[in-house]
């Protein structure tokens, strides 16, 4: 890092990592950004005034290169988004492996074995039944506070979630069969609803967070089934859309509006498709209902997220 700090390489990553609104972001970004720096200094004995010349070549034989190392295409993906983000090099540039359920190793398998332990003890019993209601990050249940159960504009309980993934504001909806016990965690106050020894554990909260999801499909699916059905789901969308979105241009506007209204289903292809087939999972979704999932609960605002870390 040093070396390229003498050459102002490393403070102009800093400045524009800067600004990223999200601390958590920022820190992830220039880890991986000293992780690039190391490479080029160590394995391709880059220059700065040569990666200045040529970042999208340098950029993709670092992502070369951690593909032969073995890493997987999620790691490829968080190693490389922190150089792009610090050099303003878009992503869509760089020869990177496709993300699918298939490659994504982390909360699956079952080798979680003192995570499973844990969930099963009566101290982590509050935290194991919150999180399978709610389906909230572990870095979100931790910033809750008695006063962030609230109602959204339709009427719907949420918990609010002020600082989420990005450093953006979430209503969290509760489902009516969780609406009662998870109503209860709260008094109005404004502690904090975990203790840390709560949240000091290996459980797997993204493994119930992806079950959760597919919980709430399901109830989505079933509400999209009259036509009446699907108005209201739609209306409640666009005002979340306006809400969260105010300066979104005309073609993000239009790309959600034809992802809530395209009646055709969401088919799964590729490596997606045969894994559903061989674990009798859907090959088919609703694309209305599966927006709801990712709106109101995941925050995410992407179907194609949605279905590949969550459904599958």
């Amino acid at each position: 890092m040093a070396r390229y700090a003498r050459q102002g390489l490393a403070q102009e990553a800093r400045e524009r990592i800067g600004q990223q609104s999200c601390r958590n972001t920022r820190r992830q970004y220039m880890r991986s950004v000293e992780r690039f720096f190391s490479w080029m200094h160590a394995q391709d004995r880059t220059s700065a005034k040569d990666f200045r010349a040529a970042p999208v070549e340098t950029l993709n034989r670092y992502s070369r290169w951690l593909q032969q190392s073995g890493c997987s295409p999620a790691t490829v993906h968080t190693y490389l988004a922190g150089p792009c983000a610090a050099f303003a090099v878009p992503m869509a540039s760089i020869g990177k492996p496709k993300r699918s359920a298939g490659t994504i190793s982390r909360s699956r398998g079952g080798g979680n074995a003192r995570g499973q332990n844990e969930a099963a003890l009566q101290k982590y019993a509050r935290v194991v039944a919150f999180q399978r209601a709610t389906g909230i990050r572990r870095a979100e249940l931790a910033r809750l506070r008695d006063r962030d159960y609230v109602r959204d504009a339709a009427g719907h309980p949420c918990v609010l979630v002020r600082k989420g993934k990005g450093g953006k504001r979430q209503l969290q909806r509760i489902l009516p069969a969780d609406e009662s016990f998870v109503a209860s965690c709260f008094d109005g106050s404004e502690t904090p609803v975990f203790a840390r020894a709560e949240l000091n554990n290996k459980i797997d909260l993204h493994g119930m967070r992806a079950a959760h999801a597919r919980e709430v499909y399901a109830y989505y699916l079933a509400a999209a089934q009259t036509p009446a059905g699907r108005r209201q789901l739609q209306e409640e969308l666009r005002s979340s859309f306006a809400e969260g979105n105010p300066k979104a241009g005309a073609r993000k506007r239009r790309r959600f509006e034809k992802e809530i209204t395209d009646e055709s289903p969401r088919l799964l292809r590729g490596e997606n498709s045969v894994r559903a087939a061989d674990e009798g999972m859907p090959q088919a979704y609703d694309r209305l209902a599966l927006m709801c999932v990712s709106v109101w609960h995941l925050s995410h605002w992407r179907n194609d997220v949605t279905v590949t870390n969550y459904m599958l």
